[in-house]
């Protein structure tokens, strides 16, 4: 099941989480990156992989619980160069998924990560696309500590075919 839509009541921060937006320069194009963290300082960090759905407010919410349970959680918008969804549907959004190139991705989350440099470990969660991105993720990022993957794919032929 990808996530569509939050399907339940937003976090409330009470002020302890901090939100801002970022960019970082991958593969010539300015990835938007969503970032929530916690005002007490982080003791890690974890960037969220979307599903097909994007960086929808499912995502933006889950970066807000991370940061509220002390975590500064990033959510790159991996669709960037694809653009927003031409209708809410799930063919339009598997239509969309189809024309990212995995190998892309993997290095839009790896310029994330230098352009955050030194600091806290680095985890990473991803659902279903996100998923099947972060096996491969975990595979080839040294710098990830943990990783966690719901629903992936993983023997997704789309990432090996280097499309």
């Amino acid at each position: 099941m990808c996530h569509e839509e939050l399907g339940h009541p937003a976090i409330e921060t009470n002020g302890n989480v901090r939100e801002r937006s970022m960019t970082v320069e991958s593969g010539g194009a300015e990835i938007p990156v969503f970032v929530a963290e916690p005002t007490a300082g982080a003791s890690g960090r974890v960037i969220i992989v979307h599903d097909i759905w994007g960086a929808n407010e499912f995502y933006h919410d889950l970066a807000r619980r991370f940061a509220a349970n002390g975590y500064a959680a990033y959510l790159p918008n991996l669709f960037v160069r694809q653009g927003d969804l031409s209708e809410q549907t799930i063919e339009a959004a598997r239509a969309r998924g189809g024309l990212t190139s995995y190998p892309q991705a993997l290095q839009d989350v790896g310029a994330l990560i230098t352009a955050e440099g030194d600091g806290p470990t680095w985890g990473c969660v991803g659902f279903c696309m996100g998923g099947t991105l972060v096996m491969h993720l975990a595979s080839a990022e040294a710098r990830f500590d943990a990783g966690v993957i719901y629903y992936g794919f993983p023997a997704n032929p789309t990432i090996t075919a280097n499309r």
